[in-house]
């Protein structure tokens, strides 16, 4: 906005970007330990000391205090079975795996610093439009009075202009999702456990995301353009676009979306203060209305005696009713942390988001995630997620069995996941044929049937075929009796 306009937006803004919080450095560890697994996590303050809220924090999901092993960093470490900690913040789950007598299916999976209830988020948005409509409402009615043309601009803020407003924060949610919080996190070419030349891969999946963010704005301008508003800033679909407060104007008058004519005296006040006075005129009038509602009342009433600018006491309370984020698009503070994770995982993932690093053995994950919410109140995004699924084979039971490790990797992942899947008849009858299993004898599964299927058991089941190949070390034969 214009830098010498302080007025209801700007305000919101200015309290909200206020109220950050400090940047912190996140590294995190995961590597098997006694059955379980062992969580290490250094926190290092960047600019400065970290939060006594944070150590807080980690002091509760680890039961025992963070170490401090350099200036502004802390480390702390623990021992799970499967569920991990929420220890950096909005995060949910942990490792999971089924066996099998050849080998070990397994699946690390965690979110960061977000909610997975996306109805939820958009409700609370649509609350926020809600707000911030009957705020403009509440104001133009103030300033504005009675008579034709103020009722027509009331009926234009509590119709079109509320559901546009609707669709308009929808697409900004979209686009946030898209392009920051898009479900994993990947090297960054500054950042933590980044690579000196990222790959093309890393380098595709940045660019994809920025694309997709792109691309959901593109589609929000062209809706904006078609529902009859000026453009705003830089428009690829309408030229000669506005700026700041003129852009309210030209929405209401003269293009005639509320239906005021130019030369009424709704049009003459909106002009005066939106265009021609726009800077303290318009920053009185607004503060002003919001002093004076109820609910500003109780919300000054909530710092006691405490002396307060009324400006900026305006500003907190407009951006904790979310004006800002609504108007401006911002879903967050500015302020994003740092977070490398690595997991010690000994085998090639089957699938995986993060990078697989074989000379150590170890999947890892770079990048920034948003802040971390404030006690008490929900994150508006979805999260970030790491994910890898591996296999470990039993090496002994397969080198008995087949005279060498004969399945691993994808065929083995699969093959878990099929015994998983078997009913307990099912099961009796896979377990006693596998028992007797061997390589010389491996045809004998080209035959096999379950009770009641007419068809081999390597024709019905996609797992049994790639085993035979595997252990074989031949394709599977067109023609089975």
């Amino acid at each position: 906005m214009n830098p010498h306009t302080t007025n209801l937006l700007a305000l919101a803004a200015a309290a909200l970007f206020l109220s950050g919080c400090p940047h912190n450095r996140y590294s995190l560890r995961l590597s098997p330990d006694k059955g379980g697994w062992k969580r290490e996590l250094t926190v290092e303050g960047v600019e400065q000391k970290v939060p006594k809220d944070e150590l807080r924090a980690l002091k509760t999901a680890y039961r025992l205090d963070p170490r401090r092993v350099a200036k502004r960093t802390y480390r702390v470490a623990g021992r799970f079975d499967s569920s991990m900690p929420d220890d950096i913040g909005g995060g949910v789950g942990g490792f999971f795996e089924a066996a099998s007598p050849w080998g070990r299916a397994l699946v690390y999976f965690e979110t960061f610093r977000g909610s997975d209830d996306p109805y939820e988020q958009i409700a609370a948005r649509m609350a926020t439009v809600d707000r911030v409509v009957d705020l403009a409402i509440g104001w133009a009615r103030h300033e504005l009075g009675d008579g034709d043309e103020a009722d027509a601009l009331l009926r234009f803020l509590d119709g079109k202009l509320r559901r546009d407003l609707k669709s308009r924060t929808i697409y900004d949610w979209l686009a946030w999702n898209a392009a920051v919080s898009s479900g994993s996190l990947y090297p960054v070419a500054n950042g933590p456990g980044a690579a000196a030349d990222p790959s093309p891969f890393d380098d595709g999946v940045r660019a994809s995301r920025r694309m997709a963010g792109e691309g959901v704005r593109l589609l929000q301008e062209r809706f904006l353009a078609r529902r009859g508003y000026p453009p705003f800033g830089e428009s690829p679909f309408l030229s000669a676009p506005v700026q700041d407060e003129e852009w309210l104007y030209r929405m209401l008058v003269p293009d005639g979306e509320a239906g005021i004519d130019e030369r009424s005296e709704v049009a003459r006040t909106l002009r005066r203060l939106l265009v021609e006075e726009r800077g303290d005129d318009l920053e009185r009038s607004i503060t002003a209305y919001v002093m004076g509602t109820p609910e500003f009342r109780a919300f000054a009433r909530s710092f006691g005696g405490e002396e307060r600018d009324d400006d900026n006491l305006v500003g907190e309370y407009l951006a904790e009713l979310g004006v800002a984020q609504t108007l401006f698009s911002i879903s967050d503070d500015g302020t994003e942390d740092e977070l490398e994770v690595e997991l010690v995982s000994g085998h090639e993932p089957v699938e995986t988001n993060g990078r697989w690093d074989a000379a150590s053995g170890t999947v890892r994950w770079a990048g920034r995630i948003d802040r971390r919410a404030a006690a008490g109140l929900p994150y508006g995004h979805l999260p970030d997620i790491c994910y890898a699924r591996w296999a470990e084979p039993d090496r002994a039971a397969q080198e008995r069995q087949f005279g060498r490790v004969a399945i691993e990797g994808p065929v083995l992942f699969e093959y878990v996941e099929f015994c998983s899947s078997l009913t307990e008849a099912e099961h009796a009858e896979w377990d006693h044929f596998a028992a007797a299993l061997d390589a010389a004898g491996i045809d004998r599964l080209l035959k096999f049937r379950f009770s009641g299927e007419e068809k081999p058991a390597v024709r019905t089941r996609d797992a049994l075929g790639r085993l035979y190949e595997a252990i074989s070390g031949k394709n599977l034969p067109d023609a089975i009796e």
